[in-house]
């Protein structure tokens, strides 16, 4: 895996990557994980994890979930925050990065019409 430079994208580059996404989640996400890098490591090391034990597929979710439970039993602080919404971003954004994940989730097309927002020029930076 090509080492990962996402924080460093700006949100033009997000959008591009993420570009089937409603605009202002793609925003939300990316000040998330500006914020939070080490969420999308954990994320990949999982994935890898998964993969290595030879998985062929899994579940995004399964992943966000894990990383949720491990952080509230090594830190024994109140549950760690992941928006719901981001789940789907986080693979996609992992396929972008390593290509050898295409396949390993199952995508599901995020059609024009649910896309919460219209007017991409408010989101142009």
């Amino acid at each position: 895996m090509k080492k990962d430079n996402t924080a460093r994208y700006t949100v033009r580059q997000m959008r591009a990557v993420l570009f089937e996404a409603d605009p202002l989640l793609v925003v939300r996400f990316w000040e998330y994980h500006r914020a939070h890098p080490e969420v999308f490591e954990a994320f990949c090391a999982r994935a890898r994890e998964m993969r290595d034990a030879g998985r062929k597929r899994y579940s995004a979710w399964g992943i966000v979930q894990r990383i949720r439970w491990e952080h509230d039993i090594q830190q024994g602080t109140e549950s760690f925050k992941i928006n719901n919404d981001f789940i789907g971003l986080f693979s996609r954004l992992l396929v972008h990065v390593d290509p050898s994940f295409e396949g390993f989730f199952q995508h599901r097309a995020m059609k024009p019409d649910d896309r919460r927002v219209s007017g991409e020029e408010r989101y142009r930076q």
